[in-house]
């Protein structure tokens, strides 16, 4: 995905620790007002946290890009600061527990930096069904139902009226369908059941589209200690990682 411009691309900051927002309020539990980047405005919430990431330079070699050469790979810490108030009965327990979401999320095989928010998937696959056709490797195809709509040949995976459908268009029928819910994407549905399908419930995997980070990849990432004080009423917990960031080949500027 090429940035808009060159100063989009080399603000890292902002990038990253906007990517950083998104995957830590869903692994934290906290709500968006709760998280900021180094350079956000805003009242004194609290529980909250902190982000930033402070750029330490390219790393070598430098790398080819088109008819010269630019440095593509830089190294940088990023800091997670939690912050809770020490006043309250609870705070030790809580602060405890959002900072181990907090590394939790952060571990190397954790969906963190290549998380694909739900607006974003462009297809999916689907196993299971043994019914021909309903298998397989989904893209999509306009919308439905006021919601995205995904297709595989005649298969059709669209929301109809009250709840999300597999649909096949060659045998005009429903093969399966989900309970009665008004989810946005189908595999956030559940309870799917056969109408005409076959086999067993459909599973919804391999879900493919843009990332929380699109124009980098977090090449190196590695624990570099916790910090933790009381200040007055605040318990802070500052957890650093030692990262390297790559420009990735498709997000050059066009």
């Amino acid at each position: 995905m090429p940035a808009p411009n060159l100063e989009t691309l080399f603000d890292f900051e902002t990038n990253i620790e906007s990517a950083a927002k998104t995957f830590l309020e869903t692994a934290t539990g906290l709500s968006a007002s709760s998280l900021y980047a180094s350079l956000d405005q805003d009242d004194f919430i609290l529980p909250r946290i902190g982000i930033s990431y402070e750029d330490g330079g390219a790393v070598d070699p430098f790398d080819t890009r088109g008819s010269g050469v630019e440095y593509l790979k830089y190294e940088g810490t990023f800091n997670i600061t939690v912050i809770t108030d020490a006043s309250l009965d609870n705070t030790a327990s809580n602060h405890r527990l959002i900072r181990g979401k907090v590394r939790s999320a952060m571990l190397l095989q954790a969906d963190n930096w290549t998380t694909i928010l739900d607006a974003n998937v462009s297809g999916f696959t689907i196993t299971n069904p043994t019914d021909s056709g309903t298998a397989g490797v989904y893209a999509e195809s306009g919308t439905f139902g006021g919601k995205k709509q995904f297709v595989l040949g005649d298969s059709k995976v669209r929301y109809d009226t009250d709840r999300w459908k597999i649909y096949n268009a060659n045998t005009d029928d429903d093969r399966w369908q989900a309970s009665l819910g008004s989810e946005d994407y189908p595999w956030n549905a559940s309870g799917w059941t056969a109408v005409q399908g076959t086999g067993s419930a459909p599973l919804f995997s391999l879900l493919t589209g843009t990332s929380v980070l699109p124009y980098y990849d977090i090449n190196y990432m590695r624990p570099m200690g916790t910090t933790y004080e009381v200040d007055g009423n605040l318990a802070i917990s500052t957890i650093s990682y030692q990262i390297n960031v790559g420009i990735r080949d498709d997000a050059w500027v066009s």
